[in-house]
């Protein structure tokens, strides 16, 4: 399951979600027992955790390194306090699965895929052709870059593809309001 839909869930589901830890911060809770939260993304979302120690998950999210991809097991679902994992255990992610969860979903992939057709064809549209020629110098020379890079480190365009989504979102902004400016 995706962090998203993690976050949906409106009663408990036994599972396992694939996510790089982005940040972890010791607490201690009223009754004196430290727990963790942690901060994890993935494709879809990025969701705030507590971890408390004592469970499976605690020990490794305490060694493990902020960037590092993990999956996460257990029992997911809401709780009066956000989104919620019992009996949680974690691992860190093989090479080739690293790989994959960097790659994303068959969905996501296509969705950047499509971005990208569409940037690179505007760029090839544009009537400026020193403007043309250094907007599609820039896509052709760092495709890879454009297709994985975040364009912010905090809001909704805060993940792996953000870069590509905010420029292709903002290329078809510019190009229904241009008309209606001289």
């Amino acid at each position: 399951m995706t962090l998203r839909e993690f976050s949906k869930l409106t009663l408990p589901a036994k599972g396992f979600v694939r996510a790089q830890l982005i940040a972890r911060r010791e607490q201690t809770a009223r009754n004196g027992k430290p727990f963790l939260r942690v901060e994890l993304a993935d494709e879809t979302e990025r969701l705030g955790l507590n971890l408390f120690s004592g469970s499976g998950a605690y020990d490794y999210f305490q060694s493990a390194d902020v960037g590092e991809c993990l999956e996460l097991t257990g029992v997911f679902g809401p709780s009066d306090y956000g989104p919620n994992v019992e009996g949680p255990s974690a691992r860190a992610l093989k090479p080739a699965e690293v790989e994959a969860f960097f790659a994303g979903g068959e969905e996501r992939r296509a969705q950047i895929e499509g971005h990208w057709d569409f940037c690179l064809q505007q760029a090839r549209e544009m009537q400026d052709p020193r403007l043309r020629w250094i907007c599609v110098r820039a896509l052709e020379k760092f495709p890879e870059k454009w297709k994985r890079a975040a364009a912010a480190r905090k809001n909704h365009h805060a993940r792996r593809g953000g870069l590509l989504d905010h420029t292709a979102q903002m290329l078809k902004v510019a190009k229904v309001l241009a008309p209606l400016y001289p």
